[in-house]
């Protein structure tokens, strides 16, 4: 969520300027209110090795609230959206210390540029613009009632234009927040702000139909994976490779060898190439070589999907923890797949078995010997501009090609 300097943030910036590195800080508590990042950009230094990074924020849409947490025997499933009156219901403390709390959807940008749009789903954590986010899944995240916030994305803006009530996107996006909160970490609108008065029935309304409706199962994750051995013999057909993607077709490029449709090597093939996911395929070097085997293809990642932060320095995470993303719109993303093979002069009489492996990567596009998913790494748009958030609170080698 937007609003002023966090207690944390605060702390943050106190350690900064010891250490002699200016932060400038804007006091007043406003809608959007923008806190400069510290000077040499994120505390833990440009998000290199991730996925997604948080910005722009002139992307972030919805509007500013307040609201109360529910105590820790509070079930929000099991009691539902408590009525008007009175507000706070009892037992339930303002939310940051009744702050001003930016309740909407928070932007997002890949390697390659791509805008994603997320709702928070951790309100109790902070998170900076320019944070590097990857792709994750739900039981690594561990998010209360995620198959009922799933649900209701299924029916709610940007998904859809729900709820039609409210005039504008910014609003709507306010009370679709405001309910994903309720589930995820137990707020209930303050009702004491226009803005809150106006949304706080539309919330509860949304919330009564997600839970009426039923738990949404987990979407599967974007993935693009090149299969097939990664040592060979110069000279030999090596094979069979194949693309597997949530796709139906791929562009393959191969450097450095020759590609082939057939095991005897009779039909070649174009590089780069439209290969349909599955297709196998063949290479062969005519001498010693290191061969790259590239594909790519353009994947849907899902509404539902999670992200979860990635520090710059995992050995020196700045900050330590970050607030848990969801993707609140499906698009369709283009992902990077690499694998190395290395070819060696033809083996003696007694040849070894080729070494077998695969590399894949996430929406956002990190590659590798190991499969990366799309979660949601995306990468800051602009590094001059990066901002704090906080409230909702924004607070396995890498891919070949950047997303």
């Amino acid at each position: 969520m937007y609003r002023r300097l966090s207690r944390g943030a605060a702390a943050l910036a106190l350690i900064l300027a010891i250490a002699g590195v200016t932060v400038l800080v804007r006091p007043t508590p406003v809608l959007a209110n923008p806190v400069p990042a510290p000077v040499g950009g994120p505390p833990g230094g440009p998000a290199t090795n991730a996925q997604i990074t948080l910005g722009p924020t002139s992307a972030d849409v919805g509007s500013t609230i307040r609201g109360f947490l529910g105590p820790a025997a509070f079930d929000p499933v099991a009691s539902g959206y408590p009525p008007a009156v009175p507000n706070p219901p009892a037992g339930f403390t303002p939310a940051d210390a009744g702050a001003n709390l930016f309740a909407g959807t928070i932007a997002g940008t890949t390697q390659a540029g791509l805008l994603l749009s997320f709702y928070c789903v951790d309100l109790s954590t902070d998170t900076f613009a320019g944070l590097g986010y990857n792709a994750s899944t739900w039981a690594v995240q561990q998010i209360p009632n995620i198959a009922l916030i799933h649900r209701l994305l299924n029916g709610f803006f940007p998904q859809t234009n729900q709820p039609a009530a409210l005039a504008t996107p910014a609003l709507k996006a306010a009370a679709v927040q405001a309910a994903i909160w309720f589930l995820s970490d137990k707020f209930v609108v303050n009702t004491s702000t226009p803005t809150g008065a106006l949304i706080y029935p539309i919330v509860s309304g949304i919330v009564a139909s997600t839970i009426a409706a039923g738990p949404l199962g987990e979407p599967p994750t974007p993935t693009l994976i090149v299969d097939g051995p990664t040592t060979g013999a110069a000279g030999a057909i090596l094979g069979p490779y194949t693309v597997r993607a949530s796709a139906v077709n791929a562009t393959l490029t191969v450097t450095g060898a020759q590609v082939f449709a057939d095991a005897a090597g009779t039909v070649p093939l174009p590089s780069p190439t439209t290969i349909a996911v599955g297709t196998p395929f063949f290479i062969r070097t005519a001498d010693p070589a290191s061969v790259t085997i590239s594909a790519t293809a353009d994947v849907p990642a899902l509404f539902g999907n999670v992200a979860g932060y990635i520090a710059a320095d995992p050995d020196n995470p700045l900050p330590i923890r970050a607030q848990k993303l969801i993707l609140s719109q499906t698009t369709a993303v283009s992902l990077t797949a690499s694998l190395t093979v290395t070819t060696s002069p033809a083996p003696a009489p007694s040849p070894t078995l080729p070494v077998t492996g695969s590399s894949t990567v996430g929406p956002l596009g990190l590659g590798g010997a190991a499969m990366v998913t799309l979660g949601l790494g995306l990468v800051l748009a602009a590094w001059s501009a990066r901002w704090m958030y906080r409230g909702r609170r924004r607070a396995d080698e890498s891919a070949t090609s950047p997303l």
